[in-house]
């Protein structure tokens, strides 16, 4: 992440107050120890990062320095297409019909159940 831009100024009061202004306009106010500190603080670090540091400015949440996303792991596969000596070549078994269904010569399905197509209480047709 780089710095911040250079919007950060801050005026030492008469009275050992800190006015520390974002683009011309106060963004906070230091007094006391506060005051003390961010002027020893200044003398060492950059000045713009402890401003935007005090100001709470800095680090939102989403400045996060991001990282590469975990690779899967490589799968390694092992294709043959030799078969042993004397096997009998493969073969794919063909689908089996659906129990209970089948077409009639018109194309028609007819449905074959165990069940008698005659209900009791129901004329047959």
């Amino acid at each position: 992440m780089g710095r911040p831009a250079e919007s950060f100024e801050y005026e030492v009061l008469a009275d050992g107050q800190v006015r520390i202004l974002h683009r011309g306009r106060l963004a906070t106010m230091l007094r006391g120890l506060a005051a003390t500190q961010f002027l020893d603080e200044v003398q060492r670090a950059d000045p713009q990062l402890l401003m935007a540091r005090v100001t709470g400015a800095y680090k939102h949440g989403n400045e996060r320095v991001a990282q590469p996303p975990p690779q899967p792991e490589p799968v390694t596969v092992k294709v043959t297409t030799e078969r042993p000596r004397g096997s009998p070549p493969a073969t794919v078994p063909a689908p089996a019909p659906l129990p209970g269904r089948t077409r009639s010569a018109s194309g028609r399905r007819r449905v074959l159940t165990a069940f008698p197509q005659r209900l009791p209480g129901r004329p047959t047709r």
